[in-house]
């Protein structure tokens, strides 16, 4: 039986969010250097073409690292096998004939399609792939008018900065001001 409740977020993921629950998050981070992944040579064909998509976007956001090289291959598989899946349901049809009595039945690539949907649907999240998990990755939308590559940084948050003022500012200076 797995562990209950909802899975732990990261440190990282919990300080993008503002640290809600304001738990005691670790002090010391061994982040991974933000560097282009290489695609994994068991990678098939199609896969590789979708790596070379989304790879770069993912770069650009800031969420993917060169250790996540793995996770991003498996994502492009599990595309390339929704978007086989899709192909083979367009060219048989959502129902096919079977056995002696002719009878109609799902197409079995329906399955295969859903379950490979389930699969992207959890990287989604674990890379801000969905407008909801960037919001609670507090990750802007690149601006369209922006060369690729060429990401503005982010404005920072007013509130925090008036919080760091705050904390810097000595205690007997704060009553004068």
């Amino acid at each position: 039986m797995g562990k209950r409740g909802p899975k732990k977020e990261p440190a990282a993921k919990k300080r993008a969010k503002g640290n809600p629950g304001k738990d005691r998050l670790p002090t010391k981070r061994s982040a991974p250097k933000t560097k282009l992944p290489q695609c994994p040579s068991f990678v098939p064909p199609m896969a590789k073409r979708i790596w070379k998509s989304v790879v770069p976007k993912l770069l650009e956001l800031g969420v993917v690292a060169q250790v996540d090289e793995h996770a991003i291959a498996a994502y492009c598989i599990a595309f390339d096998r929704y978007r086989r899946a899709n192909l083979h349901i367009k060219r048989e049809g959502e129902f096919v004939t079977v056995g002696k009595n002719n009878y109609e039945q799902q197409n079995k690539w329906f399955q295969i399609e859903k379950r490979a949907l389930m699969e992207m649907k959890s990287f989604w999240s674990s890379f801000g792939l969905t407008p909801s998990d960037r919001m609670a990755l507090n990750i802007d939308a690149p601006d369209p008018r922006t060369p690729p590559g060429k990401a503005k940084p982010t404005k920072p948050d007013p509130h925090q900065t008036i919080l760091d003022k705050l904390e810097s500012t000595p205690p007997g200076a704060r009553a004068r001001a």
